[in-house]
């Protein structure tokens, strides 16, 4: 898939600015109380502590002139280190106001000097509660449509259901859609996004037709314009944006519209980098029995990842709910998730549109942004579909092309990943060390398939990453 990034300017790290805050207020107060001091027999009145301390002089002037060269690169680094410093040293260049008494300035640096300290350390955790809860992704899953307007398209026999605006935690410039319908649904799903106030589109997601033998389905090439490009299943956009609307498109008279379940939105900041969280352990020499299939026993099988990783995990279902209609071989789901516009089977909106064509089963695609998440997953008892780069996975050259799905079934005693990959065999089992499937994994921007009947728990979801509404 592609990867439309975004430059962005890094931030410094939480724990640095806690760290140098802290000594830069104390530092600064202290020198400046003593040249205050100094300069207190010419002026008892200050306009501003820091902006306009000596008449005539800029903030960078009397910094730079009346205090240590550090303390001064210190307040340059925090005016432009985040916005939040920005904000609060905007505050201090404003009018506050400091009388000398009898020549002593303590009571109100003292006063002051507390109240930066105060700011500083409030703002340096909302910064780090910032930092851990927007990791790049958001996912909105929707299953109420009640708002959603449905009426005839003018000049054509179709039925259009369309959202109202849908918004995102995170400025996105990836989106992937996600759709649960009746196994025998027909469809279209287009989709329009709004940039710097403007709406753009409407984008075409796919023509969605259930059913081994149906004809129609498939996805459409060329869309491609300045701000936006359709790659496949995947929404890629030049600059980022915070809503989209969605429309899925019937045919007229269609009898499917009610049986329609579930639309997922997927959002990704291709320029977000999330730090690594730190490990659950109980997951560690946790596997799921998760029954194992090799896409080369079948004829044409050799690009069949995506639909054997499919088939693995609603055989699991299967077996763990004592449904058999869950069950079904390889070639049929990759006859069933065969895309012509794509020439092959890997359309992700695709697989999990037949996942979740089953009753009482849900399907989405997910961005992740930490393996601790996939943990977590497994000690839900839930076998996670997810795409990597296989030459990168396995340490070889990279290759155009080479994404791969294998299913996340648990973790060794040791933390490294124990997957079902089915290209491997005869042991489809395969256990992958960590390092190397994390940065096989961001590949695909941690893309996942989440695949679980209704009622099962999922795991508690601070971040918005999985969580339907």
């Amino acid at each position: 898939m592609p990867n439309n990034k975004l430059s962005r300017p890094k931030r410094l790290p939480i724990s640095l600015k806690i760290t140098v805050s802290i000594c830069f207020i104390m530092t600064f107060q202290t020198v400046t109380e003593r040249k205050l001091s100094k300069l207190g027999t010419r002026s008892t009145l200050f306009s501003s502590l820091v902006g306009n301390a000596v008449a005539g002089e800029s903030n960078e002037e009397f910094l730079s002139r009346n205090v240590f060269p550090l303390v001064f690169r210190l307040w340059q680094i925090f005016r432009d280190g985040s916005v939040f410093y920005q904000s609060w040293f905007c505050l201090l260049e404003g009018n506050l106001t400091v009388w000398k008494i009898e020549g002593k300035f303590c009571s109100g640096m003292f006063m002051i000097r507390w109240v930066c300290l105060y700011l500083v350390l409030c703002g340096s955790f909302a910064c780090a509660f910032a930092d851990e809860g927007n990791r790049g992704r958001s996912f909105v899953g929707l299953v109420d449509f009640s708002e959603w307007t449905c009426k005839q398209r003018d000049g054509e026999r179709k039925v259009v259901l369309e959202s109202p605006p849908i918004h995102s935690v995170v400025s996105f410039d990836e989106l992937v859609i996600s759709w649960n319908a009746a196994p025998s649904s027909r469809l279209s799903v287009e989709v329009d996004v709004r940039v710097r106030g403007r709406w753009l589109g409407p984008y075409l997601l796919g023509h969605w037709v259930g059913g081994e033998f149906a004809t129609g389905r498939t996805s459409i090439k060329g869309q491609k314009d300045a701000r936006v490009k359709v790659s496949t299943d995947t929404l890629v956009l030049s600059e980022p944006a915070r809503e989209v609307r969605i429309r899925i498109v019937f045919p007229l008279g269609a009898s499917e519209v009610p049986g329609f379940q579930l639309v997922g939105l997927s959002f990704v900041d291709s320029s977000a980098a999330p730090k690594a969280l730190v490990s659950n352990r109980r997951a560690w020499g946790k596997e799921l029995a998760v029954p194992r299939l090799c896409q080369l026993d079948f004829e044409g099988g050799k690009v069949w990842c995506s639909p054997t990783s499919v088939a693995m995990v609603q055989a699991h279902w299967a077996k763990v709910l004592s449904r058999s209609e869950l069950e079904a071989s390889v070639p049929r789901v990759a006859a069933e998730v065969f895309d012509p516009g794509w020439e092959g089977t890997g359309n992700w909106s695709f697989n999990i549109a037949y996942a979740g064509s089953f009753p009482g089963m849900r399907s989405y695609v997910v961005r992740l942004s930490d393996v601790v998440e996939l943990e977590a997953f497994v000690l839900a008892g839930i076998p996670v579909p997810v795409s990597v780069s296989y030459s990168a996975l396995k340490r070889e050259s990279p290759r155009k092309r080479d994404g791969h799905l294998v299913v996340c079934v648990g973790f060794d005693e040791n933390g490294d990943i124990v997957v079902n990959d089915p290209a491997r065999s005869p042991s489809v089992r395969w256990v992958y060390p960590r390092i190397d499937f994390v940065k096989a994994w961001e590949h695909s921007k941690n893309t996942a398939y989440l695949i679980y009947p209704e009622s099962t728990l999922l795991p508690p979801d601070s971040r918005g990453l999985w969580s339907i509404q």
